[in-house]
This record gives structure tokens, C-alpha cells and sequence, in this order.
């Protein structure tokens, strides 16, 4: 497979700004964001008080129903030890929601680990979710090629109301129905029957 890096300059004045570092911009941050000024932010975070202990407890007690691996484990323990973090999050979608949630995530991994080459010392990757977000219709849908065009396939989401994603009670028939609608429409790989057995058994 061959990969290639494209750059598409962003259509905002302010990414623009932001990318290219103007004065006008960056005045408005505490530091510089950029890798340079790891050391000088590594610094200001070992003023900033917090407990570790508790947070750390916190995220446990969150990530324990789905499993923590054994990577996350070191995480918690590096960040309990006072490790600092890199830290992006994405609003919840299905089958992980546009691909651009998982470049932030993938992005995350690789920005801390050049951190921690830089610094010397341990700086982990923190990814969130944002469960809470009210809007159920803007992560109800998936998108799939029919004969060439590209179609939405959206899941029945009216009858959770007002609750947020991360508190709905998902119907599970009508979810695994979805799914395998979604599923079917795909071409085959040598990975789709073990993509749909992870996915399924749950």
C-alpha cells in the first residue's frame, strides 16, 4: 500500500492564522503551540496542582466496563506518577464516525511520543468522547456507495428524544439491523467477516 501526505489549506482565515503562527493569533495563547515550546510548557504544568490520584480514579471507574488493556493500565499509572498528557477528543459516532476521528486519535499517540522523546520523561495520549452532545441526529447515519454514488443510510434515532448519546438506551434489534443492512452493501475483503464477528459479538 503507498501512502502520500496532501496538504489542503484550511478555507478559514483563523486555521489559516493558526497554522502559520501570525503574532495577531498566538497573542491570545498562554504559550506557543508548537513542539518548540514543549520544555517551557512541561514547566507551567508542574505548577498547576491537581490531583492525580482522584482523576486517575475517575477515568478508571469510566473505562472498567469496557475493559482497560494493559497499555491504558501503564497510562493510568504513568499519569498517577504525574506524567503529563496530550489530550483531543471527537463527538461519539458509529463505527467510530468519520475517519477524521481516528487521525485525531492516531495523531494524539504520535505527538505524545515525540513529547516524551523530546522531554526525556513520560507524556501520554488522551482521547475522549463526547457522549454528552444533545444532537443524536448529527451521529445517527453512516454514508456507503450504491452504483457509484454515495448515499446515507441513516438509523431511526426519533424515538430517544432529547437524550444524549452517551445516556440513550440503544435499541438493540434495531441497531443490529442497521448494521447488517450497512454491512451488506459493503464489497468483500479479507477482513469483513472478522470486522462483523467483532462487531457482533457483542
Amino acid at each position: 500500500m503507498k501512502l502520500a501526505e496532501q496538504f489542503v489549506s484550511p478555507t478559514s482565515d483563523l486555521m489559516n492564522d493558526y497554522i502559520n503562527g501570525e503574532e495577531k493569533l498566538r497573542r491570545y495563547f498562554s504559550y506557543s503551540p508548537d513542539q518548540a515550546s514543549f520544555a517551557a510548557r512541561q514547566q507551567k504544568l508542574r505548577e498547576h496542582k491537581v490531583d492525580r490520584k482522584d482523576l486517575s480514579s475517575i477515568i478508571r471507574s469510566y473505562m472498567e466496563p469496557f475493559g482497560i488493556s494493559e497499555k491504558a493500565e501503564q497510562h493510568l499509572k504513568d499519569f498517577t506518577d504525574g506524567a503529563s498528557v496530550v489530550i483531543t477528543g471527537q463527538q461519539a459516532g458509529l463505527l467510530t464516525g468519520p475517519l477524521y476521528t481516528v487521525h485525531k486519535a492516531i495523531s494524539a499517540i504520535l505527538l505524545a511520543e515525540e513529547a516524551s522523546r523530546q522531554l526525556g520523561e513520560k507524556v501520554i495520549p488522551v482521547f475522549w468522547i463526547a457522549g454528552e452532545d444533545h444532537d443524536l441526529a448529527e451521529i445517527s447515519h453512516l454514508y456507503r456507495e450504491v452504483n457509484g454514488r454515495v448515499e446515507k443510510l441513516n438509523f431511526p434515532h426519533a424515538e430517544y428524544g432529547k437524550k444524549t448519546a452517551s445516556t440513550a438506551q440503544l435499541n438493540k434489534t434495531e441497531i443490529e439491523s442497521f448494521l447488517s443492512e450497512y454491512f451488506r452493501s459493503l464489497p468483500e475483503t479479507v477482513h469483513s467477516k472478522e470486522l462483523q464477528q467483532l462487531l457482533f459479538g457483542f
